[in-house]
């Protein structure tokens, strides 16, 4: 089991990339700092790569 005492970056990193949900992580500026795949198999908003999405802020998706 995996508590918030031994949890490692990459086991976090490996549970965001691999979720069933989409996640898109924010700064204060609401920039986005990370996305995870699941938010493109949504195909609930219209972006390009995910590289084109980190740093834009969130007012800047466009649904569909």
């Amino acid at each position: 089991m995996v508590t918030g005492d031994n949890i490692s970056e990459s086991q976090i990193r490996q549970i965001f990339d691999s979720a069933p949900v989409g996640i898109i992580t924010l700064n204060s500026n609401l920039q986005i700092e990370s996305i995870n795949q699941s938010v493109f198999e949504f195909g609930l908003f219209e972006f390009g790569e995910k590289s084109n999405l980190i740093g834009k802020n969130v007012s800047d998706l466009k649904p569909f």
